[in-house]
């Protein structure tokens, strides 16, 4: 194996919209109040292994995936 063929093997993919990174719900927690006709939440996700540092003005997309188990 070349050097260039290990360093291609070693590089972790390159998420994208198409390829998201699947990122773990740790926290989902509401934020308004039971009385409240709005319903905010504060998310925590493991970022684990992602790779990529995120840095103000970036943005994230959230593309939700059900448990096949529950479904």
């Amino acid at each position: 194996m070349t050097e260039a063929t290990a360093t291609a093997a070693a590089a972790p993919p390159r998420y994208t919209r198409a390829n998201p990174f699947p990122a773990r719900m740790l926290v989902n927690r509401r934020l308004s109040g039971p009385e409240s006709e709005k319903d905010t939440r504060h998310f925590e996700l493991d970022l684990t292994g992602w790779g990529l540092n995120f840095e103000v003005g970036d943005s994230l997309a959230v593309y939700p995936t059900n448990d096949r188990q529950l479904v």
